[in-house]
């Protein structure tokens, strides 16, 4: 009926977000290129990938050591990305007594990974306050996998077999693995 599928299409949009409201993008980063220049002593490198203004579109690697080429090759969900919100990427670096120091930042565009452009896969020149840094970032950037929408069948009141019905499957991000 059609109240079902108003219901339906309102649950979705609720659990996976209708076109006009915020989205998730898979944010792998990689790892940071010819640091070693603009470490100034750091030991610890990790980098952050936000949307500015957003305090929950927000997701941090983990720190690595000895960070000439920091590799991580993280993958994430950052939730709460809306349509032409650019990404902000920046490298942190500090040995770990306080402070953590700005190594380099990029903006990376939504044109650059929005409507036909709609993976981004390639190096940020990483910005600094040392003329002489050379610093590059390796990132991917798609639209996160969904999981199942809820079908009209399953909306029929059934909960299925002796399982209760629940035949969801693991979602998150991705550990390891490679694209």
């Amino acid at each position: 009926s059609t109240d079902t599928k108003e219901l339906v299409q309102v649950m979705n949009d609720m659990l996976y977000g209708s076109e006009s409201s915020s989205k998730a993008l898979s944010v792998r980063i990689m790892g940071a290129l010819d640091v070693d220049e603009t470490l100034r002593g750091s030991s610890d490198t990790y980098c952050v990938c936000e949307v500015e203004g957003k305090p929950g579109a927000r997701v941090e690697t983990t720190r690595v050591r000895d960070a000439g080429e920091s590799m991580w090759n993280s993958e994430q969900t950052l939730n709460m990305y809306s349509p032409g919100d650019d990404l902000v990427f920046s490298l942190w670096g500090g040995d770990g007594s306080g402070k953590d120091d700005l190594l380099g930042r990029a903006v990376l565009p939504s044109a650059q990974f929005e409507g036909g452009n709609s993976i981004f896969d390639d190096v940020l020149d990483l910005e600094s306050n040392d003329l002489e840094s050379r610093a590059r970032l390796k990132v991917r950037i798609a639209p996160a996998p969904l999981t199942r929408p809820i079908s009209r069948a399953s909306s029929k009141g059934s909960c299925g077999g002796r399982d209760g019905g629940s035949k969801a499957s693991g979602g998150g991000g991705k550990e390891g693995g490679s694209l």
